[in-house]
């Protein structure tokens, strides 16, 4: 799962890696900016069923079965400010399109526990947001 790919519109870009036949990317519409994408290596037998992805290159939702196991992909970029909010909308429409086994990775720009991923030990996301706990999906 890659994140900031900054590719332009509707489509990526055509993959030279013969390792990773198959690829799926949300891009930017308008502007080479944010842009995630999720590749396959060719030995996973991953078969595709829907995908969902965001016009602004924020995210991208995936799911499909390997092996009769049905998986959900999702690869978030997160903007650098408001990532609360962010990942509020974001979750709940993955929590409202996923199936199966989840699979999340991504650049969320901010710390998930700031008491121990910050040199400091605070956040700038407002505490009420960190009170609560981290978003449940």
């Amino acid at each position: 799962m890659l994140q900031e790919t900054h590719f332009k519109g509707t489509t990526g870009p055509t993959l030279r890696d013969s390792r990773y036949p198959i690829g799926y990317f949300a891009n930017h519409e308008t502007a080479k900016k944010a842009g995630v994408a999720i590749l396959f290596v060719k030995t996973i037998p991953f078969q595709c069923r829907e995908t969902f992805g965001d016009p602004m290159g924020r995210y991208l939702f995936i799911k499909g079965t390997i092996a009769d196991t049905k998986y959900t992909f999702a690869s978030i970029y997160a903007p650098n400010t408001r990532q609360h909010r962010f990942l509020r909308s974001t979750l709940h429409r993955l929590e409202q399109f996923r199936e199966g086994l989840l699979m999340v990775a991504g650049d969320l720009n901010m710390a998930l526990e700031p008491r121990l991923d910050t040199s400091w030990g605070t956040s700038l996301i407002p505490h009420q947001n960190l009170d609560s706990g981290p978003p449940k999906i």
